[in-house]
């Protein structure tokens, strides 16, 4: 796995047995940003998107930057009825297969977990990766609590 962190992005790389996948999230710093800062992944809710608003302006203002995390990429939700016996689709089932037996919790907390490996490894020039949370709201909140994030 690699990646990189800059002011306005988190990038990922993973490769797995010959297969590789590529996300990003956007990353949006505090106006006053010195150095490191903490940040807040979010789940679900895109900058100026629809969704369950975040409080985006509360947060900047506490000096907390925002991960903008769009966890379906790694795992898309679809209606059982259509979607029974087919392959999971998302970029977490192209690398472990679209049969594997982690649902769409577990994929999504493993996309937040690359996340954090990569600001982890960036050297915290931007992130202090040491204060990291992730949220969401309802089905996103569980996919945030999922999982083991380091």
């Amino acid at each position: 796995m690699t990646g990189s962190v800059t002011s306005s992005e988190v990038s990922v790389d993973v490769e797995q047995d010959g297969k590789r996948i590529h996300f990003s999230s956007e990353v949006v710093l505090p106006a006053q940003a010195r150095g490191p800062v903490p940040a807040l992944i979010n789940l679900g809710v895109r900058r100026g998107g629809e969704g369950m608003r975040l409080g985006e302006s509360f947060i900047l203002e506490q000096g907390v930057a925002i991960i903008y995390y769009n966890h379906n990429e790694l795992g898309k939700e679809g209606k059982p009825e259509a979607s029974r016996g087919l392959p999971n689709p998302g970029l977490f089932y192209d690398i472990y297969g679209g049969h594997h037996s982690a649902g769409l919790l577990m994929a999504w907390a493993w996309g937040a977990s690359r996340l954090l490996d990569v600001l982890q490894a960036s050297g915290g020039n931007v992130i202090d990766a040491t204060r990291v949370g992730v949220t969401g709201c309802s089905r996103n909140g569980k996919g945030a609590f999922t999982g083991r994030l380091r």
